[in-house]
């Protein structure tokens, strides 16, 4: 995709929106640092808030809005 140029959802998609099948926590053991998951918007902030003892990673999975460009295009209208 060039820089600046308009696309289509279904272009943005292959080339960005790929699935992802990574084990963080797997992940963040061989690198020997803690891990901890967030499924919510306040546990996420509470994470963050709370000191770290170390590096961490944070794994924050969030789904794909259903029909989100359809919405978007509407809001802007």
């Amino acid at each position: 995709l060039e820089h600046g140029r308009a696309t289509t959802p279904e272009a943005y998609d292959r080339w960005f929106g790929v699935a992802q099948s990574v084990n963080y926590e797997a992940l963040a053991a061989a690198y020997g640092v803690g891990f901890v998951r967030a499924t919510h918007p306040r546990e996420l902030a509470s994470i963050l808030a709370a000191p770290a003892a170390g590096p961490r990673l944070i794994h924050a999975p969030v789904e794909r809005a259903t029909h989100l460009y359809a919405a978007l295009r509407g809001a802007a209208q």
